[in-house]
């Protein structure tokens, strides 16, 4: 599990217009501002965001990861990554406005899968849009990490909603015996 919000270098884009050609320009490059927090939160806004993350992947086994929006409710997220060969971009666009069938894991969370061939860097660009708040929590997994916090968390919302269940039935009882 790699947080990635201090890594991550932020450019606003007020009009939504902007293009992936446009944010990788010089022009643009340089208006990036990196993040000096671990979750940025940008508040209410019309705006488009844009998102660069410069990933290094030094491990020896691993060139499968996960990247893992830890706000569920974005409406649309885009994950740009460069074509091998150095020409253009590819794009997967996936958000809760986006059918289900865009994402490439069913989880309550988005979460893209991403290719970092080892011993290599590689530049990601994410464009993220939104009418409820922009808080920006991204975080890279690798799959079995990711799997093995999934469980747990939905191990915890099993065992909440069974005690939540098992209080509802017995006021029920309650209320049929006593009355």
């Amino acid at each position: 599990e790699y947080p990635l919000g201090l890594f991550l270098e932020i450019l606003e884009d007020p009009s939504g217009e902007l293009t992936i050609e446009d944010v990788t320009s010089q022009e643009f490059s340089a208006r990036f501002i990196p993040s000096q927090v671990e979750v940025p939160n940008l508040g209410f806004t019309d705006s488009a965001y844009w998102g660069r993350i410069r990933l290094r992947n030094e491990s020896q086994f691993d060139n499968d990861w996960l990247l893992a929006v830890g706000f569920p409710k974005m409406h649309y997220v885009y994950l740009y990554t460069q074509v091998p060969g150095g020409e253009g971009f590819s794009v997967k666009q996936s958000g809760i406005l986006r059918p289900l069938s865009t994402r490439d894991i069913i989880h309550p969370r988005i979460v893209l899968n991403l290719s970092i061939p080892i011993q290599s860097q590689q530049t990601i660009y994410m464009r993220f849009q939104n009418s409820a708040p922009m808080t920006l929590a991204l975080t890279l997994w690798t799959p079995n990490a990711f799997w093995t916090e999934s469980q747990l968390e939905l191990g915890i919302y099993g065992l909440f909603f069974g005690i939540l269940i098992g209080v509802l039935f017995y006021n029920l009882f309650l209320l049929f015996s006593l009355r």
